[in-house]
């Protein structure tokens, strides 16, 4: 890692500072599958500012999706841009049973950033989502109208599970703890 990040990662548990990521946990697969679980022990929305997920995880041709808390049901939203090889597309994706996170038309190495946090006050989860690839890069804002008061595991899908991720791709969360 690079200086300008260095010591920003702390290892283990609920440890660490305020506004520093910390561990949660990390799926890496040994054989390819249609999915990436990281199941985690209970963390309350009200002690963290956000979840980080990185997913790394090529596929040739195939979308990758995220879903949160095993909610199967069709509340994720996700709206924004890519870019393909200088074109732009809007992207408007509603009422789906997860969070489109990857496009297959930017081409791999598929690697998604997602940070993602609870509103407070109303109790429901919102994020954003940077992907690139060696053709194209995205960004999309995501919502979910379920209400989440805690985060309990991140479910990587490709192409909705119906096709498999490469051996070897990975997903890793992190939790930034509130003040």
């Amino acid at each position: 890692m690079g200086d300008c990040i260095q010591g920003a990662f702390s290892s283990g548990g609920s440890g660490g500072s305020s506004g520093s990521l910390v561990f949660v946990g990390q799926t890496v697969l040994g054989e390819a599958g249609g999915t990436i679980e990281v199941a985690f022990t209970s963390i309350a929305q009200a002690d963290v500012s956000k979840m980080v997920c990185v997913l790394d995880a090529p596929a040739a041709a195939q979308n990758n999706q995220l879903r949160l808390n095993e909610i199967e049901t069709s509340t994720y939203s996700s709206d924004g841009a890519i870019v393909i090889d200088g074109s732009e597309s809007i992207i408007q994706v509603t009422n789906e049973a997860f969070w489109t996170i990857f496009d297959n038309n930017a081409d791999t190495p598929r690697v998604s950033y997602i940070e993602i946090t609870s509103s407070r006050a109303s109790n429901l989860v919102v994020g954003n989502v940077s992907f690139c690839g060696s053709s194209g890069a995205g960004w999309y804002g995501i919502n979910n109208t379920t209400t989440v008061t805690a985060f309990t595991n991140f479910t990587a899908l490709c192409n909705g599970g119906n096709s498999d991720f490469d051996s070897g791709s990975v997903l890793t969360v992190y939790r930034v703890n509130d003040s």
